[in-house]
C-alpha cells in the first residue's frame, strides 16, 4: 500500500467524526443515557456492559488497528504514536525501581505491545519486545539509576522524543518532524506554567526541559522570571505568534487545561499544514488528532452529564 491510498481511506472516514451537532445531542444525555446516547450518535461499538472508557478506548484502539493495516510505512506512522507510550513506561519503570503498586491497563494509544514492553522493564527480559525499542528502554533504565520519581519521568520523556527525532530524521517528511517539534514545545510551555504557578524556582526548569523543539533551553530561563507581557516578546518568533499571545495571556488566574487546550488546538494548525499532502504522513497525523480531541470531547461530556436532567 501507499500513501495516496491510505490518505484516501482516512478522508474517507473524516465525515464520521462527531460533529457540532453530534456532540450538541450528547451534552444533552444524563448519565444513565450516556452510552445510549453515543450509539445513536455512531461512535464506536457500544457493548453490553461497557462504561464510556471502555467504549473511548475501543475506538481509538481500532483506529490504531486499521492505521496499522492501511499503512505504507508503520515505522514511520508508529512514531506519533509513541509518546501515547510515555504513561506505561514510566509507572513500570517505577514499579521497577520504587515498588510502585502493580498495574495492568496499557494506554489504548500506545504503540509498543504492553506485554512485551511490561516483561522487558519488569523482568529484564527482552524476548516479546520489538528490539528496535530495546536501545530506548536501556537508556531510560541507565540515566534513571537514583533519580526520584519526578526526575525519572522526564527522563522518560527526554528519551522517547529523542528516539523519536532519530527515528524521524530517517523519514524526508517535514510534517512528522513539525509535530514532533511543536508537541515538545508545548510540552515545555505547559511545565514552565505549571512550576511557575507552583511557585518553584527557575533553576529547577532545567530538570523537566525536553530538547528538540524550536525553543532553547536558555529562552526558557530568561522568560521564566518575567512578566507574561516580556515572557511573551521572547516567544513571538515562532508560530505565527500565536504562542506569544497564549504566553501573553497567561496568568495565575487562568487555568491551565485552557492553556493546555489551545495548546492542542494550535498543534492542530501546525499539522494542518500537511493535512492535504496525499503523498506523506500529514493527513494521517492530523485525523489522529482530531480523534484524539473526540475522545476528549466524549470524556468531558461524560463528566458534565451529572448535571443533566432526563429529557433535558
Amino acid at each position: 500500500m501507499d500513501y495516496p491510498y491510505a490518505n484516501g481511506v482516512v478522508k474517507a472516514i473524516e465525515s464520521k467524526l462527531l460533529d457540532k451537532a453530534k456532540l450538541a445531542k450528547l451534552a444533552k444525555a444524563d448519565k444513565s443515557g450516556f452510552l445510549k446516547s453515543l450509539s445513536d450518535v455512531g461512535y464506536g461499538r457500544i457493548a453490553a456492559g461497557d462504561d464510556v472508557e471502555t467504549a473511548v478506548a475501543r475506538e481509538l484502539a481500532e483506529f490504531h488497528q486499521m492505521l496499522d493495516e492501511i499503512t505504507p510505512d508503520k515505522q514511520a506512522t508508529d512514531l506519533f504514536f509513541l509518546t501515547e507510550d510515555a504513561m506505561n513506561i514510566k509507572l513500570l519503570f517505577k514499579r521497577k525501581k520504587y515498588g510502585a503498586p502493580v498495574f495492568d491497563g496499557a494506554a489504548a494509544d500506545g504503540t509498543i505491545a504492553f506485554p512485551g514492553i511490561a516483561k522487558a522493564i519488569l523482568e529484564d527480559d527482552a524476548t516479546d519486545l520489538d528490539p528496535r525499542y530495546l536501545p530506548l528502554l536501556k537508556a531510560i533504565d541507565a540515566k534513571s539509576d537514583g533519580l526520584n520519581a519526578g526526575r525519572l519521568s522526564t527522563i522518560v520523556d527526554r528519551e522517547l522524543f529523542a528516539f523519536a527525532f532519530k527515528a524521524a530524521g530517517l523519514f524526508m517528511d517535514d510534517g512528522l518532524k513539525s509535530y514532533l517539534k511543536a508537541k515538545v514545545d508545548f510540552a515545555n510551555l505547559m511545565a514552565m506554567f505549571r512550576m511557575k504557578k507552583l511557585g518553584w524556582p527557575v533553576e529547577r526548569f532545567d530538570d523537566v526541559y525536553i530538547p528538540g523543539g524550536k525553543y532553547a533551553l536558555g529562552l526558557f530561563r530568561e522568560a521564566y522570571p518575567s512578566s507574561p507581557v516580556d515572557a511573551a516578546r521572547l516567544f513571538q518568533d515562532a508560530y505565527d505568534d500565536r504562542v506569544a499571545r497564549i504566553v501573553r495571556d497567561q496568568n495565575e488566574k487562568r487555568n491551565l487545561a485552557v492553556t493546555e487546550a489551545l495548546f492542542f488546538d494550535l498543534l492542530l494548525e501546525v499539522v494542518e499544514e500537511y493535512r492535504d499532502d496525499s503523498f506523506r504522513i500529514g493527513p494521517i497525523i492530523y485525523y489522529h488528532l482530531e480523534k484524539a480531541r473526540e475522545a476528549d470531547a466524549v470524556r468531558t461530556l461524560y463528566a458534565r452529564a451529572d448535571y443533566n436532567r432526563s429529557g433535558a
